[in-house]
């Protein structure tokens, strides 16, 4: 699988988190305390000094991409995950890209910026779900990607059902959120992404079983 172009876009959007510490650390005094979490409705309940607070998201972001860049390494099915490449690959820029936006956003807030951080993460994500749920249809059986249960592993049927309605649950998801952000605000957004992620999960076990038990090829061998 090619990782060229993402371990590239990845550099680039840490080298953009550490220039935007860079730009900050000056303006930000050394004790104050920065906001670094923030409730569904937008006020902090998080924090940490200055120094930790910018370089937290950029060394977790690098330490997210040596991993995304090792692990197709790790599986022994290679074939499937070279299938699979996309949604890996969406998987990975997105993660890099959600970091992205969530430092940025709260050092923008402690320098202050009027940001909306809930806001801000609602959209990110949501358009993540998005991307990531037109792909994850077409992945094929593989160790880090999909809807990963004793039964898909087991069916491919099973596997293909499961990943597209999941995909279809994530695209929903997505648009739903980000409609209800233009409606009713990011405290109500959040609320509705987390509800359609967590239906999402026990609907994709349930489905991953429902087709394993209606696999053609497991029936006509039973029988």
């Amino acid at each position: 699988m090619e990782i060229r172009a993402p371990l590239l876009l990845s550099v680039l959007l840490i080298a953009g988190m550490l220039g935007v510490s860079a730009w900050a650390w000056s303006a930000l005094g050394e004790t104050a305390p920065i906001a670094t979490h923030f409730d569904f409705a937008g006020q902090p309940n998080g924090f940490m000094p200055r120094d930790r607070a910018l370089l937290f998201v950029p060394t977790v972001a690098t330490v997210m991409a040596l991993l995304f860049a090792v692990m197709p390494r790790l599986t022994s099915r290679k074939e499937g995950l070279a299938a699979s490449s996309s949604g890996y690959v969406t998987g990975w820029v997105g993660t890099m890209m959600l970091l992205f936006v969530a430092h940025c956003a709260v050092v923008l807030k402690a320098r202050g910026w009027q940001v909306d951080v809930p806001g801000s993460m609602s959209i990110a994500v949501a358009l993540v779900l998005i991307a990531a749920g037109n792909v994850l249809g077409k992945t094929r059986p593989n160790a880090f990607v999909g809807v990963r249960t004793p039964w898909t592993r087991q069916s491919d049927y099973s596997w293909d059902k499961s990943n597209r309605a999941a995909g279809r649950m994530m695209v929903v998801t997505g648009l739903a959120t980000l409609a209800t952000l233009a409606a009713a605000g990011s405290s109500t957004a959040s609320v509705v992404m987390l509800t359609g992620l967590t239906v999402m999960a026990i609907t994709s076990v349930a489905l991953s079983y429902y087709y394993w038990r209606r696999d053609p090829a497991r029936r006509s061998g039973r029988d």
